[in-house]
């Protein structure tokens, strides 16, 4: 038994398999990191378009209150600056100017989060 161990040392090993099972051992690992770092990507993306579509919305619904108030003449033109609070932000209306058939405002929403986006906004004033 000693002697077919003192054989084995002396036998001149290549270590071809250990070059193979790094280069795809680091081939795995750049595949998980790149999957990782897609997932993150993607998951700030949604939030950021959730975000948007908020915005879009307090703007929408910013814009249905006010010219609602002013077809029932809650509010009259020229207005100052008038502010409105919704479950998903706030929005605040800025008047720029107005004939008899348009509105011209500026709309500054902010989300719950803190997002802000500013809209400058032409409303109809005839009844459709």
């Amino acid at each position: 038994m000693l002697r077919n161990l003192h054989l084995t040392k002396h036998v001149k090993q290549r270590g071809f398999i250990f070059p193979y099972i790094c280069f795809i051992a680091i081939m795995l690992l750049l595949c998980v990191l790149t999957s990782v770092t897609l997932y993150e990507n993607s998951k700030q993306m949604t939030n950021n378009q959730l975000e948007q579509i908020k915005l879009e919305t307090l703007r929408q619904m910013t814009s249905g209150k006010l010219f609602d108030e002013i077809r029932h003449q809650k509010i009259k033109l020229p207005f100052k600056d008038i502010a409105y609070e919704f479950p998903n932000g706030s929005a605040t209306v800025q008047y720029q100017t107005h004939d008899s058939e348009v509105l011209q405002v500026r709309i500054e929403t902010v989300t719950t989060r803190g997002y802000t986006k500013y809209w400058n906004k032409q409303i109809e004033m005839n009844d459709k």
